[in-house]
């Protein structure tokens, strides 16, 4: 399925759903309007966000609810913090209604709820796992399943296909989404490399609260491919009456092949090594991408 984001409130759904052209006219049930319920609460609310709430002690509030979430953090209480980062986060909305929040500013504040809210999540799981996880742990099964999802494990395609990766994080300025989404593509263009898998175009871009990378035809598999695998010097790798050493056993053991598998070659110096000739089979590119996509993402600079 394709991924959607919803950012219209509810209201703006629902004034499309009963056909209404403005929110006040909402059916709240049969017999009350939304008008007749909140019409003054967002009169009142908007100006108090817009035009009269105090920037200099909204400013001070957020200062002090990230500061006091750092410290429940350091205390090992990862739900009030985060109870602080939410009326953080509120301020912040409060000052970004206010025109307050500059370019550079967003961008600090941003980083610095970002990382508390890091911290929440961590510490929550540090937390849960301490408590021997009382609500039970979830498995995922690597068995086939009716469904996508939890204990799907997807087939292995016969042809090139598109693949397409997509991120989802907090609302980023402009050019954060750019300098992440560049981030990305040069990533997985190595990764690609790296893995053997051949594709043609990679296209990458996002939005303020999703980064996505798109792959045109993306290889299957890798292909089958041979592969000569030098080792240590010959003169290292047998003894002066011709016995394989520690160092040309470890060689073998960790290409799987044996001491008659070894050929002796000289280098463009003269010098004779140990050389492997090894079959390597190409693996399915859904399970190359499942082992190795998550160390690309943890290493995103934000």
């Amino acid at each position: 399925p394709v991924s959607v984001e919803i950012t219209y409130g509810l209201e703006r759904i629902l004034m499309s759903l009963q056909n209404v052209g403005h929110f006040k006219d909402i059916r709240y049930n049969d017999d009350v309007t939304y008008g007749e319920l909140f019409l003054q609460n967002e009169y009142e609310m908007s100006c108090y966000n817009i035009n009269e709430a105090s920037i200099e002690d909204m400013r001070k509030r957020f200062d002090l609810f990230s500061k006091e979430g750092k410290e429940l953090i350091e205390k090992k209480l990862p739900i009030p913090a985060y109870d602080n980062l939410l009326k953080a986060s509120h301020a912040f909305n409060i000052l970004d209604a206010r025109g307050a929040v500059g370019v550079t500013e967003r961008a600090k504040l941003f980083a610095q709820m970002r990382n508390l809210s890091r911290d929440c999540a961590e510490l929550w799981v540090k937390r849960r796992e301490e408590l021997g996880y009382p609500l039970g742990e979830c498995e995922f099964e690597s068995g086939p399943s009716d469904g996508g999802g939890a204990g799907h494990s997807p087939a292995t395609l016969s042809a090139a296909a598109d693949f397409i990766l997509e991120l989802g994080s907090e609302e980023l300025p402009a050019d954060e989404v750019s300098q992440v989404a560049k981030q990305v593509r040069e990533k997985l263009t190595s990764l690609l490399q790296d893995l053997h898998l051949s594709h043609d175009e990679i296209t990458c871009s996002g939005t303020p609260r999703r980064v996505y990378v798109a792959v045109k035809s993306l290889a299957p598999k890798q292909e089958d491919r041979v592969e000569e695998v030098r080792g240590p010097p010959a003169k290292i790798a047998f003894d002066e009456e011709g016995n394989p050493t520690k160092a040309v056993l470890g060689y073998c053991k960790k290409n799987g092949v044996s001491v008659e598998d070894i050929e002796l070659k000289p280098d463009n110096k003269g010098v004779e090594y140990c050389w492997v000739t090894k079959s390597i089979e190409g693996k399915a590119s859904h399970e190359l991408l499942a082992s190795h996509l998550p160390d690309i993402i943890r290493k995103l600079q934000f």
